[in-house]
């Protein structure tokens, strides 16, 4: 009887545990580069580099590169609902650290973009606090009026507990069977 208490205790409190992402984000417009890097904990766990113009990437400097495709089949677009409301909507944003130059080698039209994006940042951020009030956002711009340039620099920190991560995982499997289920059936019909 102990020992069974004993384990559930201990059940319970390894579902309970915390995961620890970090996610880097450098875009670079004017160079074509962008590349995300996450962590569990300081494990790397995968980096993406993106090439912009050509609509490819690449993972963990892989030689092969993959293509982007721009029109998503219904698996596709089923599978990254399946990542959002699984996923993303579970995770607790804790810190989030934007750096930011944006310039358009004109005085004017730097002034317009920068406080364009300063508002935008400012929903967002607005939206973030309201779902976690003890964020700590760290936001910089610099505008530079002299060069043409835009380059974001983002790391953000969230947590993820292991029962949703556990969660995420069955309830993601029971859906896409479900939805397995019902392609064969519309497939049965329109024959």
């Amino acid at each position: 009887m102990n020992s069974t208490i004993i384990f559930l205790s201990l059940f319970f409190i390894i579902l309970s545990l915390m995961l620890v992402f970090k996610i880097k984000i450098y875009f670079n417009l004017f160079s074509n580069k962008c590349v995300v890097i996450i962590y569990l904990y300081k494990l790397r766990i995968i980096t993406i580099e993106i090439n912009l113009i050509g609509l490819t990437f690449k993972i963990n400097n892989s030689k092969k590169t993959n293509k982007f495709s721009l029109i998503l089949t219904k698996e596709q677009e089923y599978f990254i609902k399946q990542i959002k409301s699984t996923i993303l909507d579970k995770l607790y944003y804790d810190d989030i650290s934007i750096n930011l130059k944006i310039g358009t080698s004109n005085a004017f039209s730097s002034s317009i973009a920068s406080g364009t994006i300063d508002t935008f940042v400012s929903m967002i951020s607005s939206k973030l606090f309201y779902i976690n009030k003890d964020l700590d956002l760290y936001y910089e711009r610099n505008c530079l009026f002299d060069k043409l340039e835009l380059v974001l620099d983002m790391d953000i920190k969230v947590y993820f507990t292991i029962f949703d991560l556990i969660f995420a995982i069955i309830i993601s499997l029971y859906k896409r069977g479900n939805y397995a289920k019902q392609r064969k059936r519309s497939r049965r019909i329109a024959k």
